[in-house]
């Protein structure tokens, strides 16, 4: 991570949800902005829209690391070349990307309860309103089986915060339906189906 003197790195706000996105490529933020939407919904490319980020911009860790996320626990066998390449392929610059990093090697040691912690811990102390950490810490939940856990923490998070109550643009507008789905599976999960409702 940069040390306090060093200068800000250039930066995007997310359009989904408001936090900052260390690169100077809007191409890339915006990449990154619609793989983040395809993760939440569960729906489109969210790996063609990450590569694309990375390919606009190799050196934005957040994508790197999302993407490597996204392969090492959903598509390539464990520990990939390609995962490995983007986990190691940039150094993190600010407290989220150190944080998602963190994750990212528990899970590809299959320590998913740690990587499960660091991300609570992310979203209750520092960033309650960062929808990547949410997604990855839900389906961690969903992966251990821990429905409660998984319901405190949709309770918690998936209210709207500032940031969606004065964006109302397409993007940010969209992922409102995704959290309240979210939101549904974790009281299903709970057999509190009228609440789901």
């Amino acid at each position: 991570m940069a040390d306090a003197a060093s200068p800000s790195p250039p930066s995007h706000r997310s359009s989904i949800d408001g936090t900052t996105l260390l690169t100077a490529s809007p191409a890339a933020a915006a990449a990154f902005d619609r793989g983040l939407l395809a993760y939440l919904a569960y729906n489109g490319d969210i790996i063609g829209e990450l590569r694309a980020s990375v390919q606009a911009d190799d050196s934005f860790v957040l994508a790197r690391l999302f993407l490597a996320i996204i392969l090492e626990a959903f598509v390539a066998p464990p520990n990939s070349s390609e995962v490995i390449q983007l986990r190691d392929g940039q150094a993190p610059r600010d407290r989220r990307e150190a944080v998602v990093l963190a994750a990212l090697t528990h899970w590809q040691r299959r320590e998913l309860e740690e990587a499960a912690a660091l991300l609570d811990d992310w979203l209750v102390l520092q960033q309650p309103g960062d929808r990547l950490a949410l997604r990855l810490l839900y389906d961690l939940y969903v992966m251990l089986g821990q429905a409660a856990r998984l319901r405190i923490t949709m309770d918690r998070c998936a209210t709207l915060t500032p940031f969606d109550q004065q964006n109302t643009t397409t993007t940010a507008t969209a992922v409102q339906p995704c959290l309240l789905a979210m939101q549904a599976f974790a009281l299903n999960e709970q057999r509190a189906y009228e609440a789901a409702r």
